[in-house]
This record gives structure tokens, sequence and C-alpha cells, in this order.
């Protein structure tokens, strides 16, 4: 199926009989270059070179970088949507206003506090020039990223609009998540306590920002495994994934990092991108000293040392990944010098 948006059809609106559309989002998974023969392929090429000693270091630069975005790579999830006509008989939202939004960045809080509650729809009203096509970008490039460790357990978004007639979109945004919200409450709650307890086991209290990041990194780094096998629980996908059952992909460990950066007084965020590979990938940037760095944990677990991708720049994050740096604060040109 192409993963392609038609555009939202506008015309006059029918007072007799309203007129709905549901968006289906439904979950697409990033698909490509993961292959475990090019991996073993990668590990055993030097095998027999005596100069070669351990599986990283018998691999050159590139091979490592190779080897990095295939094996720790493209587990991120993304909604794709279609497009269908609802029975017009059907008037369940049609007297459902909900709030107000005069915004996107309104209509961003509005499904922000809805999706941290896991609530399962919210109703509001936007201007007409919020289309569908922002609710979707809000949704799954950016709130699954804002809410926390138990985001990414939404599956599927409907979303159901009429227009009022008077330059006003009237939404219904029905959310379909992995677990109940009883799961879910208990998954956030388990990974508050957790995250609390390790933030007091590290003693970051009265340590500089550089040491509280790499305290941080190695913690993370230290308890979490990459899953071996597809398809991922989703709790890998959660930093519930990295502090209760101690294994993650690539958004889970950064998820984790985040929990503890907020803990320990570091201002950090969650970046998405995609590999060169085309794959998608979660990672964060973090403000020491005064200065924002690049961060990758679960890189730095896969990596030849935890500190190959901590505290790094732009330039040296390009060689292996592509992000929409206008979204987030910019990076010092040096990496971090301790």
């Amino acid at each position: 199926m192409k993963n392609e948006r038609p555009e939202r059809r506008r015309g006059t609106v029918i007072k007799a009989m309203p007129v709905f559309v549901i968006l289906i989002l439904f979950v697409i998974s990033f698909q490509g270059a993961f292959s475990e023969d090019k991996i073993d392929d990668i590990v055993h090429r030097h095998d027999g070179e005596d100069r070669y000693a351990g599986e990283y270091a018998r691999m050159t630069v590139e091979e490592q970088l190779d080897y990095m975005i295939l094996k720790y790579s493209g587990s991120l999830e993304r909604s794709g949507f279609e497009l269908e006509e609802a029975d017009p008989e059907d008037d369940e939202a049609s007297t459902e206003t909900g709030e107000a939004a005069d915004s996107r960045a309104e209509v961003s809080e509005i499904l922000k506090a809805a999706l941290y509650d896991s609530e399962p729809y919210v109703s509001f009203t936007a201007p007409d020039e919020i289309s569908d096509k922002e609710i979707f970008s809000i949704v799954q490039d950016e709130l699954v990223y804002e809410t926390g460790e138990h985001g990414i357990l939404l599956e599927n978004t409907k979303a159901m609009w009429q227009e009022d007639g008077s330059g006003n979109i009237r939404y219904r945004i029905g959310f379909e998540y992995s677990r109940s919200q009883e799961e879910i409450e208990n998954i956030k709650d388990e990974t508050e306590a957790e995250a609390e307890a390790a933030v007091t086991q590290l003693v970051l209290e009265g340590k500089s920002e550089f040491q509280k990041a790499d305290a941080i990194n190695e913690y993370v780094c230290e308890i979490t495994e990459y899953p071996q096998k597809k398809p991922y629980s989703d709790v890998s996908h959660t930093a519930y994934g990295t502090f209760v059952e101690h294994s993650a992909v690539c958004d889970g460990y950064a998820r984790a990092v985040k929990m503890l950066c907020d803990r320990a007084g570091l201002e950090c965020e969650i970046v998405t991108g995609k590999v060169k590979s085309g794959e998608g990938h979660a990672w964060n940037i973090v403000r020491v000293d005064g200065a924002w760095y690049q961060w990758d944990a679960c890189w730095n677990d896969g990596g030849y040392d935890r500190d190959e991708y901590f505290l790094v720049t732009d330039d040296f994050m390009d060689m292996s990944r592509t992000w929409d740096a206008g979204r987030y604060p910019v990076i010092s040109d040096s990496p971090y010098i301790r």
C-alpha cells in the first residue's frame, strides 16, 4: 500500500446531513536494512588476520558504521493513514465540540494531555488551516516522543472531522493503545519508581553536569540489552523496557536517558530521524555546561566503546544519520572536552 496522503476535501457545508471523514492511521514498521547475513559478513570479514583482535577491532571505520546502522536502527514505528467516508447516519460526534484551540500549539497541548492520560478520544475545534496533515504530524512526529515512557504504546489513531461553516473544523480524535488504560498506568508508575531509584543509586547530587550525563550514559548502557529478534515487544519502545525488562530498542534507550536527565536537572530532548539506510532511529541531545551536544546511548551500548556517541557534534552524527535540525537547539561545533 502506498503511503500517500490525500488532501482533506473542502467544500460547501451540507447542513441537513453532516459529512464526516475518518482518517485511520495504521502503524507501519520501517523495514529494510536490518540483515543478519550482512551483519555476519561484516563481523567475520577479517577472520584470520593477525593484526585484528576482537569483534569491533577487526572492522574498519566504515565497517563499524555499517554494523551499527544494520544492527541498532530501524526499530521506530510511525503511522500511515487511509481516507474513508463514514456513514452519514452516524453522527456520534456531531454534537461534541470540546475545547477550542486557536493555534497549532494549542491543538498540540490538547492532544498531549489526552495521550498522557491514555484517553480513548478527545474532541476539540480548530481553525480551518490546521489540516488533518497537521494533526497527523503532531501525534506521530512529536507527541509520541513528548508523552514520556508510554507514548509509543499508541497503536492507531482515528480522526473524525466536520466543517462547522464558520471557518473552524470540529475534530474527534480516537486513540487505540496496545495495552489497557490500567496496564499503561501501572507501567507508568513502575517506570517512575525505577527512574527515581536509579537517580538515587547514581548519587548525582553535587556532581557536575558532565559527571551526571556520564553516569547516566554508563548506567543505561549497563542495564539494557538490545533485543535480538523481531517482532520487538511494545514496551521495548519505552523506558519501562530499559528500567524493568532491561531490553529496549533505540527509543527505549532515548526515553530512559531523558527521564534520568530530567530528574538530574539536565536539559535533554529526544531526537528522531533516519540512519543513512533510511531506517528510523531515535537518540538524545543534552545541554552540558551551557552548550548542547548529541548523544546516542543505544549506539554507545552496541558500539566500540560507550563514549563514541556521547557529547558529540552534528558533523559527527551526520556521518550516520539525518534529522530536522531546525526542530532542536543548536548543537556545539566542537565535541565536549573533558
